[in-house]
């Protein structure tokens, strides 16, 4: 983000408690509770984790926008070759309401699709899914996101590594 050569304007990195998201409002309860309440705790015992994105024009602790993510697996149904199909989950991603159309829901999507690459490169994985929000489905149709083809929920969308090594390599030239 950014596109000069001037010292990074943002910031990602992994949420510690240093991070000020007291004031970050994304206008969706669920998303603001997460990053607010649970996303520190739930980093602390490994069960997932928050990127969180800061403007060092404004602040160098003050949260603008973040993702989180986790392990998840599937089981497929009788007929299949495999016991267990290994995913990684979008729990969350959201931008601050004050950052609407400035491209950070896109950025932060694609960072989170790295980290899945690299998790893809070291263990093997078979994608990403997520169960969407109404104002973010938008940001995952244009990615490709599709319905989910193991998973019972129609709520979840799914995204194969082999289009987010695509959307990577994309990214790279």
């Amino acid at each position: 983000m950014g596109g000069n050569a001037e010292q990074p304007r943002y910031v990602l990195e992994k949420m510690t408690k240093l991070h000020n998201v007291s004031s970050f409002d994304c206008q969706n309860t669920y998303l603001n509770g997460f990053l607010q309440g649970k996303a520190l705790r739930e980093a602390t015992r490994d069960l997932s984790l928050t990127f969180v994105l800061m403007d060092e024009a404004v602040s160098s602790t003050s949260v603008i926008g973040y993702f989180t993510l986790r392990s998840d697996s599937y089981y497929p149904d009788d007929n299949s070759e495999v016991d267990i199909v290994p995913v990684v989950e979008l729990v969350a991603l959201a931008r601050d309401r004050t950052r609407y159309k400035q491209g950070i829901g896109d950025f932060l999507l694609i960072e989170a699709l790295r980290n899945v690459k690299l998790v893809a490169d070291l263990i093997g994985i078979a994608g990403l899914h997520l169960a969407p929000t109404r104002e973010g489905r938008r940001l995952y149709y244009r990615y490709n996101f599709a319905e989910h083809p193991l998973s019972y929920r129609t709520d979840l969308l799914f995204l194969p590594i082999s289009t987010i090594r695509e959307i990577i390599r994309s990214t790279e030239e």
